[in-house]
């Protein structure tokens, strides 16, 4: 397990709505190999009963989806969304930006939690501000409803500044 996915699940683990110790039902999307394994490994270690049921849906797919209109609606309880942005090239790009928000919040049941990390190392500093900015204002219609983000924080990732000095890796 990676310090990384240790450090993503403490902070579903810590959210005042953590959902992880009923049994409900978690989604993955990454940029990365094997991330799904190392999820359900430290959710195991945690004797969190969520990682059996833990899917993975890869960046392309929830992009074609969200464009040929394929629900997916509230399906999940918590979403763990990593470099899914830098994946699909939404870190600068607004509309793809808004179409993986859309999905994303299209994947989670009311009240459903979600993690997005980026790790912005390859893009200018200024986008921490604006992608933050962009987690706490974003709205979509979705069905017959307006749903946003009850945005709760951002923070750096301690482990990628303890191993490599990047400050610029973040989760939402």
């Amino acid at each position: 397990m990676s310090a990384v996915t240790r450090e993503l699940i403490y902070a579903l683990q810590t959210h005042p709505n953590c959902p992880l110790a009923s049994h409900g039902r978690m989604v993955v999307c990454s940029g990365e190999r094997d991330f799904l394994p190392s999820i359900r490994e430290t959710l195991e270690s945690s004797s969190v009963s969520i990682a059996e049921s833990a899917e993975e849906i890869t960046a392309d797919s929830l992009i074609k989806r969200s464009e040929d209109g394929q629900s997916m609606a509230e399906t999940y309880d918590v979403a763990v969304f990593s470099n899914v942005l830098n994946t699909v090239g939404g870190v600068e790009d607004g509309e793809k930006r808004s179409q993986v928000a859309t999905a994303l919040l299209a994947l989670l049941k009311p009240n459903g939690v979600a993690v997005v990390r980026e790790d912005l190392s390859t893009h200018p500093a200024r986008l921490i501000a604006q992608l933050t900015q962009f987690f706490d204002l974003f709205a979509a219609e979705i069905g017959d409803h307006t749903v946003d983000f009850q945005f709760y924080s951002m923070n750096q990732l301690q482990a990628a500044i303890a191993t490599s000095s990047n400050f610029l890796d973040v989760y939402w």
